[in-house]
Parts: C-alpha cells; sequence; structure tokens
C-alpha cells in the first residue's frame, strides 16, 4: 500500500508521519542521553554526549519548525465526527502544549550552554551564537527550566500515547490508525 505525501480527510500523509515518528524517536533518544549523562562522571564519554544531547535538540528544533511550517500548508485530517468536544478540546491542547514544549526545550538547552559559557554547535558542523552571555546563575535557572520542561515533555508524550492507544482498543476508531504508515 503506498502513503500518500501530503495529508488526506481519513489519514496523515508520509511527510506528517516522518515529521512525527522521527520527531518521537529523537525525543526518545534524548531522554535515553540525559540519563546516561547523569550517570556519568566529568570526562571525554560525558562531554561526547552532551555534545550529541545538544545537536540532537537542535535537529528536534529544526524539525518542528519545519513540521509546523508543514501542517500550516497542510492541515491534519479532521477529528471523528462523533468524538465529544471534551475529547476535542484536550486533543488540541496537548498537541498545542507539545509543540510549545518541543520549541522551548531546545531553546532553554541552546541558552543554558551558552550562559555556561560552552555554545552549541550541530554535530560540530554549524556553531551557533551565543544568544546569552556567560553568567552561572542564568545557568542555574535554565538548567532547571530545561529539566522541568523536559518532564513536563514526558508527562504528555505519556498523555498522548494513552490517548492514542484508548482511541485503538477502547473506542476502536481509526484516530490512532491515521498516523501509522501501515
Amino acid at each position: 500500500m503506498r502513503i500518500p505525501l501530503r495529508n488526506s480527510e481519513q489519514a496523515y500523509g508520509l511527510i506528517s508521519q516522518a515529521f512525527h515518528w522521527v520527531v518521537a524517536g529523537l525525543v526518545l533518544l534524548q531522554f535515553i542521553w540525559a540519563w546516561r549523562i547523569q550517570q556519568l562522571g566529568f570526562g571525554r564519554e560525558r562531554f561526547d554526549l552532551v555534545n550529541q544531547h545538544k545537536s540532537v535538540g537542535l535537529t528536534i528544533l529544526a524539525l518542528v519548525v519545519l513540521r509546523l511550517v508543514w501542517r500550516y500548508f497542510n492541515p491534519p485530517p479532521p477529528l471523528p465526527a462523533g468524538m465529544p468536544a471534551w475529547e476535542r478540546r484536550a486533543a488540541g491542547i496537548i498537541h498545542g502544549m507539545l509543540y510549545v514544549l518541543l520549541l522551548i526545550i531546545p531553546l532553554a538547552g541552546w541558552a543554558m550552554s551558552s550562559a555556561a559559557g560552552y555554545g552549541a554547535s550541530w554535530f560540530g558542523l554549524i556553531h551557533l551564537p551565543d544568544p546569552v552571555g556567560q553568567d552561572q546563575a542564568l545557568m542555574d535557572g535554565l538548567q532547571w527550566v530545561h529539566r522541568l520542561l523536559a518532564w513536563l515533555l514526558a508527562a504528555l508524550v505519556v498523555a498522548h500515547g494513552l490517548a492514542a492507544l484508548r482511541h485503538h482498543f477502547v473506542k476502536r476508531d481509526a484516530v490512532m490508525r491515521r498516523m501509522l504508515p501501515w
């Protein structure tokens, strides 16, 4: 079965699905890396993982911006007509919060890295300008914000996944299948 590139009234197209699943995989990878970074002492392995974490965060930021542009020109399929209003609102709020967090968390990480005096680059190929100057108190605050928002993102991802599973196994509608490539 060939998946169309663009969204239809029934399902997300291949491009929307690719954005969704690539970002989902990268977010999972970020949590694994963040956990691993916390397990390591200071040294080369930690330094390399932190730099990879920054690069993947910047990749997520770029992909989410591209996904939002794609979504603007290629709206998602409508939710099922029989879905209650509260459920539609909840879905819209959670999706909106996911997008906001996927934009803010990498920006906070970039600013945190700059405030720590390390800067950020994308896999060592593109060096980004520092959005803030070196400042330990700002770095501490941004680190707290970055971690708090990451935990909020994790909670929303779990809620999003559980809602999709509820639609698939309990409500037995096509909401989850719309984002699956098979």
